[in-house]
């Protein structure tokens, strides 16, 4: 997906936290106001409950995406200089944890389960100084995968287009190799 793409004109044109334009969809207002904070929002999205969008990073978000934070909140977290893109078509359930501090690009008709995180950074060594913090590595999910609830995606991993991950998986690094594509 291209950032071009996501920052067409659409109903309205303002201003986000960043002083970058907002891309705001026709409809609901609620809606804008909850993703006010994003570098740009696509047309058609669907925003229900707490949504939490921090940091100084951008955070762009496709056409006809449903965030649906109506039961418990979802957060979106880009670092200073971060990229959370979200393609069109995902849907994101509650609990949901997002946390950019370089590059985060989940693809198109995505699932995200509740209480699912994905990140990039691990923020503490495992071995050695624990108070300084390892090299982010981008994470990328590609189109019309399925995070099941609980699932974490760790820094560095590479999710290959119509894979299903289940309940509480934990996906450490690149499975384009490994990951079973389920048939059709």
């Amino acid at each position: 997906m291209r950032v071009e793409q996501l920052t067409r004109p659409a109903a309205t044109v303002e201003h986000g936290a960043g002083g970058g334009p907002v891309v705001l969809a026709a409809g609901s207002v609620i809606t804008a106001i909850r993703l006010r904070r994003c570098a740009a929002v696509g047309r058609r999205v669907r925003a229900f409950g707490r949504i939490w969008i921090h940091g100084d990073g951008r955070v762009l978000i496709g056409d006809d995406v449903t965030l649906d934070g109506s039961h418990a909140p979802i957060e979106l977290f880009a670092w200073a200089d971060a990229d959370l893109v979200i393609g069109s078509g995902t849907r994101i359930e509650g609990g949901a944890s997002i946390e950019c501090t370089r590059s985060i690009r989940i693809g198109a008709r995505v699932r995200v389960g509740t209480f699912a995180r994905i990140m990039d950074n691990h923020f503490h060594a495992l071995l050695g100084n624990r108070h300084v913090s390892p090299e982010p590595q981008p994470v990328v999910i590609g189109d019309d995968v399925v995070l099941g609830p609980r699932t974490i995606v760790m820094a560095g991993a590479t999710i290959p287009a119509g894979t299903v991950h289940g309940a509480a998986s934990i996906v450490r690094r690149d499975r384009r190799r490994t990951a079973r594509v389920p048939d059709a």
